[in-house]
C-alpha cells in the first residue's frame, strides 16, 4: 500500500515540477539578467526534476487543443409571464399566448416535436409594506425550449414569438451538428501536443521517451456557448439581428511515458 501511495504522490509531484520548470524556463531569460537568483533557483529546479524523473521512472503531460467552427444550429429560450388576481385566469392567458406562440413557429417550418416545455411555474405575488404583507396574485411562467435547425430562421422564430405574445426571450444557445467529427479532431490534436510537450521536457531533463503506459481523456468541451452570449439582439426597423460568432470545441489528454 506504501509503495502504490507512493508512485501516486510521485507523479503528481513529477507533474507539479516540470510544470514550474516549465514556467521558470519561460520567465528566467527576462529576469535572471536582473537577478541571478531566478537562475540559481532555475538550476535547482530542473535538477530536482531530473532526481524525481529518475526515481519514478515516469513523465505526466497534458495536451489541450480546440478548434473554432462557425454554429449552424441554436436553440432559443422563450416564453410567456402573466400575473393575475385569479391564479385561473392568468393559466387561461398563458395557455392561450402560448398557443399563439406555437402555432406561429409551426407556420415557420418549426416541426413541434423541436419545441420543449422547460418550464411551467406558478406561485403568488405580495405587496409588501413595513406593516403588513398583502396578496397582490399570481404569476404563471410558460418557457419554451425551441430548436432551430436552420440558423437563418433564428431571428424570425423571435420576431414571431413576440408578435405573438411572448414577454420572455431568455437567450440563445449555439452548437453545431457536426460537433462530435469536429471533437474528434481536436482529440487527435491535443494527443498530438501532450506527445510534442512530453519530447521537449524529456529532453530538458536528459531522458528519452520510453513506451507510452496511460492516455486518459481529459472530457469534450463547448467552450464557445460563453461566445455565443455576445451575439447581438437588435430590433432594426421590426427584425431581430442575430450573430452568432464562433464556437470552440476543445478536447484535453494525459499521457504518461515511461522515461529512459
Amino acid at each position: 500500500m506504501k509503495k502504490v501511495l507512493g508512485k501516486v504522490f510521485g507523479r503528481a509531484l513529477v507533474a507539479a515540477m516540470l510544470a514550474t520548470a516549465m514556467l521558470l524556463c519561460a520567465m528566467a531569460p527576462g529576469l535572471a539578467s536582473n537577478n541571478d537568483a531566478w537562475a540559481a533557483l532555475l538550476d535547482r529546479t530542473v535538477t530536482a526534476v531530473t532526481q524525481m524523473t529518475t526515481q519514478t521512472g515516469e513523465l505526466t503531460v497534458i495536451g489541450t487543443a480546440s478548434v473554432a467552427v462557425q454554429p449552424d444550429m441554436a436553440t432559443v429560450m422563450l416564453g410567456v409571464s402573466v400575473e393575475d388576481v385569479s391564479v385561473a385566469f392568468a393559466q387561461a392567458r398563458v395557455n392561450q399566448t402560448m398557443q399563439s406562440i406555437v402555432d406561429a413557429l409551426q407556420a415557420l417550418g418549426i416541426d413541434q416535436n423541436r419545441m420543449i416545455t422547460s418550464n411551467y411555474s406558478v406561485f403568488p405575488t405580495y405587496d409588501f409594506s413595513q406593516d403588513s404583507v398583502t396578496l397582490r396574485g399570481y404569476q404563471v411562467n410558460n418557457m419554451l425550449s425551441v430548436q432551430v435547425q436552420e440558423f437563418a430562421l433564428i431571428s424570425q422564430v423571435i420576431d414571431r414569438a413576440v408578435l405573438a405574445g411572448a414577454n420572455q426571450v431568455q437567450g440563445i444557445t449555439f452548437d453545431t451538428s457536426k460537433r462530435n467529427e469536429i471533437y474528434r479532431g481536436a482529440l487527435q490534436s491535443a494527443i498530438a501536443a501532450a506527445r510534442e510537450k512530453a519530447a521537449i521536457m524529456a529532453f530538458a531533463s536528459g531522458k528519452q521517451l520510453g513506451n507510452l503506459r496511460s492516455v486518459t481523456e481529459g472530457g469534450q468541451g463547448m467552450g464557445g456557448f460563453h461566445n455565443a452570449w455576445d451575439v447581438r439582439a437588435d430590433s432594426v426597423a421590426g427584425q431581430t439581428s442575430i450573430l452568432g460568432g464562433e464556437l470552440d470545441v476543445s478536447a484535453q489528454v494525459t499521457l504518461v511515458f515511461e522515461l529512459k
